[in-house]
């Protein structure tokens, strides 16, 4: 028996052995967990980084909106909407975000936005920086507005009435 073969025998004794014993896997790995957490949480912030700086540089490296390059300030968003219900059905399968996007080939309905644009997004219908750059009129951000705030009271009432 070669050392391939070996591995390989060894591989899948400890799979079974994983899962005919769950509970006591589960108890290694919060023990590992517990020693290692220093170096497993600045791993994993490193890999975040890593993924997030990649993204951006996709995607431009500045906000679409204003053109904020401050990494610090920069999210990535939904361009249709949808991101907190994308995020949770993201999270429920085990993944997070940054990796869906690298995975999927950086879809073309995201956007970078800072912070501050994303918000005033989210919750108003447009941002403050489409008026004065005149992508918007006044006119239209108050009905863009009075719109989301609209949907936003059927939301809520639907959720009441269930």
């Amino acid at each position: 028996m070669n050392s391939e073969e070996k591995r390989n025998r060894y591989n899948e004794h400890s799979k079974k052995w994983r899962r005919e014993n769950p509970v006591r896997m589960r108890e290694i790995q919060r023990k590992s967990y517990i020693k290692n957490r220093d170096r497993i949480v600045l791993r994993n912030r490193e890999k975040r980084e890593n993924q997030k700086s990649l993204i951006l540089e996709h995607y431009g490296n500045e906000c679409t909106c204003c053109g904020e390059k401050r990494k610090e300030f920069l999210a990535i968003d939904h361009i249709n909407g949808g991101g907190t219900q994308h995020n949770k059905e993201l999270h429920n399968q085990g993944t997070y975000l940054y990796a869906w996007i690298i995975k999927n080939n950086y879809p073309k309905d995201l956007q970078i936005l800072c912070h501050n644009c994303n918000m005033a997004i989210g919750l108003y219908g447009y941002c403050p920086h489409q008026i004065e750059s005149g992508k918007l009129t006044e006119d239209e951000a108050i009905k863009i507005s009075n719109d989301k705030a609209l949907n936003r009271r059927i939301r809520y009432y639907k959720r009441i009435d269930s």
